[in-house]
């Protein structure tokens, strides 16, 4: 049995070290990591794949992705009551679309320093990514988005797109949260969405530390007023005056104010990077006037500055997004299938 678990974990090692290979790859190269061929073809946006490899040390994996490769790591995968399905792209458009993405929207505004030891070997870009729930009585569909759905996968992944919905969705689109033509905000909540996972994760491995200043003048035990009446802004314990502005709903992306109970220190400075980067300095002015509410603005400028200095990431430009955000052309998708 000893030596069963020491072959295990030699396995794992030696998985684990081809993660963070150093030399740079080009487009003569087969990659020789798993069963992907890398680069997966020689078009336009392999060029891009290869850079951000060579930059990053990930490859976005867009074709020939199968059911199996979607197995939790190490914990054997899609066994049981729930499975995990779903495929790589399924036309050109919709990969210049991904890579461009992830290319503009993404890797633009990340670097090595904080992505070192976070990123795995494979990127997934997917459609139609989702779980089948099979009970005796009944089979449900939940559409699943980004790498933040699955924990403990030794892949990341993202899929805007999918065909199969479950019954409380009737629209494709709403179920991945798909970014829309000519929708900002849509393009801006995905963003937000994946860097808010590469942050979080860096976080959690020590990448970033949240700076000591940060926690000066917090009181995280006494409860907060959280209704919104006039009266109640003007009371010392109404959430914005003692700087708990909340966090962003990574469910839809949209606002929710903090509970009654503070938060602690570390979810407080989390909260306060994930509206950094989800909202710009001027939709954030207008949200927590700094006339109003002066130490939240003086701690969203502190952490503004702290994450610009310290690890080259700057929060408003995330929050704007690029200069050309809307990426053409669209990928035609199919129709749904419903349940």
């Amino acid at each position: 049995m000893k030596s069963i678990y020491n072959i295990w974990v030699f396995i794992a090692c030696l998985t684990l070290a081809s993660c963070y290979d150093e030399d740079p790859i080009t487009a003569s190269d087969s990659g020789n990591a798993g069963r992907f061929e890398f680069p997966q073809g020689d078009n336009s946006w392999d060029d891009d794949i290869i850079d951000i490899y060579n930059e990053f040390g990930v490859r976005l994996i867009y074709k020939d992705i199968l059911d199996q490769d979607f197995t939790k790591s190490w914990i054997g995968g899609n066994t049981g009551m729930i499975t995990y399905h779903g495929t790589g792209c399924i036309n050109d458009e919709m990969t210049q679309f991904y890579v461009k993405f992830m290319k503009e929207h993404v890797f633009h505004y990340l670097n090595p320093k904080i992505t070192e030891k976070i990123l795995p070997m494979y990127w997934y870009l997917a459609f139609n990514f989702h779980n089948v729930w099979t009970f005796p009585t009944a089979t449900l569909y939940n559409p699943m988005k980004s790498q933040g759905d699955l924990a403990m996968m030794d892949c990341w992944l993202t899929c805007f797109w999918g065909q199969n919905v479950g019954a409380s969705q009737k629209d494709p689109l709403i179920a991945w949260m798909s970014p829309l033509a000519e929708d900002k905000t849509n393009y801006t909540i995905r963003r937000c969405f994946i860097i808010n996972d590469v942050i979080t994760a860096a976080i959690g491995k020590g990448n970033i530390v949240m700076p000591t200043e940060f926690d000066t003048g917090f009181d995280h035990s006494t409860r907060l007023v959280i209704t919104d009446y006039d009266e109640d802004k003007l009371k010392p314990n109404y959430y914005l005056n003692r700087g708990y502005p909340g966090k962003i709903n990574t469910a839809n992306g949209n606002y929710t104010k903090p509970a009654a109970a503070p938060t602690a220190a570390a979810a407080t400075f989390l909260g306060y990077v994930q509206l950094s980067i989800r909202f710009t300095k001027e939709e954030r002015e207008e949200m927590f006037p700094s006339s109003k509410y002066p130490f939240t603005k003086e701690k969203f400028d502190l952490v503004q500055k702290y994450m610009k200095e310290k690890y080259n990431l700057d929060l408003n430009a995330i929050a704007e997004g690029p200069a050309t955000w809307n990426i053409t052309p669209y990928p035609e998708l199919p129709p749904a299938i419903l349940p």
